[in-house]
């Protein structure tokens, strides 16, 4: 495998994010004409502080070592780990909890995630309530309600908790993004000269729960123009959630309806650097499938991070990249939870949400490498399973693309699962999700960075959090053993 390493870029870098700011003329120039207007665009990674730990017994390992102890900031116990690493001003929680506490009376908070559970946005959300902020949360309908209750009782005049998906052919609410005052300027937003007033928006991999914490998760933060494209796309899709009378949020077709109808009256123009996607939509799953299978076959390489893998045209398209080009290569980082189901030595385990097939997925592309590491290797994040602690980033790069475009990302809150990517079959469901096509350099090279410190090619200052170093197979454990835990 060539070695991708990134020196520390100070200008870019400082902890876990990336920094930005308006598109720069080279920045601009690079990806198109129209690029996202933004005061500050950085991306966190969760990368939490966890041991090493001590193993409960000394395991061999694959490749014919011993292992005595876990892998540091991998192995997390939530009694000991998620209060050090939520409080680091690199992590997503700090920053989570500092947008929301500086809301006041007059301001408004839109929120919808899978899942919620965190005790600190919960105190957050339940202050800023209490402060006169109109507060919306909404949640999977299957998902426990008792923090967004909890919420709504601290102040029941400025708190609206909706329930979503699963109904019809509507799968998961799987959206994972916050806006602070979507639609009008609060009252202590300041405008450009130019009078462009800037919304607070933030969209993940993670949701309101271990997720802001001790999963491992990126989430990408912006101060972006309120009358982008972007983000009035976003308020359509926050509308459509909201709306009770065309109940736009019960079926695919409705939802596609009423999406496609709000965006078409928006002014602004969608940018050439990042694009929204917002299924289940019709015509958005099939353009990302489109920008989505043009990155695969033009890219010389491709990172996957993932936590579920079976979307078949991402299995495809590396699949057909590999058997076809020796010029080519991939890697994939995935929670250990994946290797388990079929082991190289040791007995199966079933430890988490993968099914057996994706564990297929992986070894289907090592023999399409003909098992040459240097063009597909997968590695593993050996994460705390009793506590369903997980790697759950789900980005791809696309590196060296050569149809002219620039390296590209795909993120966001959807899994590499059909029923988050593709519009399928009358008998199938698909979930709401959020996921960007995106190719802001800096952004771009902030999750390059990230994926290539689960690789341990990345230099980090002394101060910085970093990413656990990824368990290539040979490394991994002939048998699964738990670490001790810490009294």
């Amino acid at each position: 495998m060539v070695t991708r390493k990134l020196s520390i870029l100070f200008g870019l870098a400082i902890g876990a994010s990336c920094i930005g700011g308006p598109a720069s003329e080279e920045e601009a120039a690079s990806v198109g004409s129209a690029p996202l207007r933004y005061r500050s665009y950085d991306v966190l990674f969760t990368n939490p502080m966890c041991g090493p730990y001590d193993l409960e017994e000394e395991v061999g390992t694959v490749g014919g070592g011993t292992r005595t102890t876990t892998h540091e900031n991998a192995y997390c116990f939530p009694q000991r780990d998620s209060g050090p690493s939520g409080a680091r001003p690199a992590s997503p929680l700090h920053r989570l909890k500092s947008w929301i506490e500086a809301t006041g009376e007059g301001d408004e908070i839109f929120a919808a995630y899978f899942s919620f559970s965190n005790k600190s946005v919960k105190n957050a959300l339940c202050q800023a309530a209490q402060r006169n902020v109109k507060v919306t949360f909404v949640k999977d309908s299957g998902q426990d309600g008792s923090a967004a209750a909890e919420v709504a009782q601290c102040s029941p005049s400025n708190v609206t908790i909706l329930e979503r998906g699963n109904t019809g052919d509507v799968g998961y609410h799987h959206n994972k993004f916050l806006m602070v005052n979507p639609t009008q300027a609060g009252p202590n937003d300041t405008a450009d000269e130019d009078g462009t007033t800037y919304v607070k928006l933030v969209y993940s991999s993670g949701n309101m729960s271990s997720g802001t914490v001790l999963h491992q998760e990126n989430w990408h933060f912006l101060e972006v123009a309120r009358s982008s494209y972007f983000t009035q796309s976003h308020v359509c899709v926050a509308n459509a959630l909201r709306d009770e009378g065309t109940q736009a949020y019960r079926s695919r077709k409705a939802f596609t309806e009423y999406l496609d109808n709000c965006r078409a009256s928006v002014q602004a123009q969608p940018e050439s650097d990042i694009g929204a996607f917002f299924l289940p939509d019709r015509g958005d799953s099939q353009e990302l499938r489109r920008r989505f299978e043009a990155a695969l076959e033009t890219a010389s390489s491709v990172d996957v991070a993932a936590h579920r893998f079976s979307l078949f045209y991402l299995q495809a398209g590396l699949r057909n990249r590999l058997t076809s080009d020796d010029d080519f290569s991939a890697r994939l980082v995935a929670d250990d939870d994946l290797y388990w189901l079929y082991p190289r030595e040791g007995e199966k385990q079933d430890l988490g949400d993968n099914m057996p097939f994706e564990n297929t997925n992986v070894w289907k592309l090592r023999t399409a490498a003909n098992d040459d590491t240097s063009r597909f290797e997968a590695r593993f994040i050996e994460t705390n399973s009793d506590m369903h602690l997980l790697h759950h980033n789900k980005f791809v790069i696309a590196r060296g693309r050569a149809d002219g475009q620039p390296d590209t990302v795909v993120c966001g809150a959807a899994n590499f699962t059909n029923d988050a990517f593709w519009y399928g079959s009358d008998s199938t469901k698909n979930n709401f999700e959020n996921i960007y096509v995106v190719q802001i350099p800096h952004v771009v090279q902030a999750m390059e960075r990230q994926f290539d410190g689960f690789w341990g090619e990345t230099e980090y200052a002394p101060e910085e959090s970093h990413p656990p170093v990824a368990t290539p197979v040979d490394e991994m454990p002939v048998e699964y053993t738990r670490a001790v835990s810490p009294q």
